[in-house]
C-alpha cells in the first residue's frame, strides 16, 4: 500500500482469474498472513497496528476478498500481506487485477482518493 493519511479500514478484491492460477488453501482457509504490525514486543496492541485482518478466497469466481482493520490507523507505502499463490509456468505474463471497494480512516468516514495498491512475486 502506498497512502501517507492514515487508514482505519481497507477491503480489496484481488481477481486471478485470468491468471490460471490459484491460492493455496481456499475459503477462509486461504493461506495468507499479515505482515503489517499486529502486536508489539511486550505482547500489546499497538496503536497502529492491524488488529483485524481476514481473507477469504472465492475459487468459482477467482477472486481474493481481504478486510483490515486497525484503530488507530496505519499508512504506507507498507506491506500488508502476503499469500502463497500457485501459477502455471506457461501463465507469466498474466497478472492480478486489485481493486479497493472501500477505504476509510481511523473514524470510520470515507477516505479519498483511494490508496494505491500493488503487488509483487516471489
Amino acid at each position: 500500500i502506498d497512502y501517507t493519511w492514515e487508514i482505519g479500514a481497507l477491503q480489496v478484491e484481488i481477481d486471478y482469474l485470468a491468471t490460471g492460477g490459484s491460492f493455496a488453501g481456499s475459503g477462509a482457509f486461504v493461506a495468507c498472513e499479515t505482515l503489517a504490525p499486529t502486536i508489539d514486543d511486550d505482547d500489546e496492541w499497538n496503536d497502529d497496528s492491524i488488529g483485524f485482518a481476514s481473507f477469504n478466497d472465492d475459487e468459482h469466481d477467482g477472486v481474493l476478498h481481504v478486510a483490515m482493520v486497525s484503530l488507530g490507523g496505519f499508512s504506507g507505502p507498507l506491506d500488508l500481506f502476503r499469500c502463497a499463490f500457485e501459477l502455471p509456468e506457461d501463465r507469466g505474463g498474466v497478472g492480478f487485477t486489485i481493486e479497493t471497494i472501500d477505504a476509510s480512516d481511523p473514524e470510520l468516514a470515507p477516505i479519498g482518493p483511494m490508496p494505491l495498491l500493488g503487488y509483487r512475486m516471489e
